[in-house]
């Protein structure tokens, strides 16, 4: 597999609650949370638009994910990348 250097894209989107609250309406699953929520959603987007292989981030704040979590105010990063690779 050859691998081809193309340009990142980078977007930033703001639900509301009331369009959080429509998109779980839509979805049918009144327990999934607002992360789950709006990656079905762009994964949709995405599938829907695919022409050639796709890579999705998402990145996950581990600072309350730990046991015990770590402090607010802790200093580094406390990251890790989700990473879905769709259409090989």
């Amino acid at each position: 597999m050859e691998k081809r250097k193309s340009p990142a894209v980078t977007r930033r989107f703001v639900f509301n609650d009331a369009g959080l609250a429509s998109l779980k309406e839509k979805l049918m699953e009144p327990m999934i949370n607002r992360v789950k929520v709006v990656t079905v959603i762009l994964c949709e987007s995405i599938l829907g638009a695919i022409t050639a292989s796709k890579v999705v981030t998402q990145a996950v704040n581990l600072r309350r994910k730990g046991n015990p979590p770590f402090p607010s105010n802790s200093f580094g990063n406390y990251v890790i990348h989700a990473i879905a690779t769709i259409g090989l």
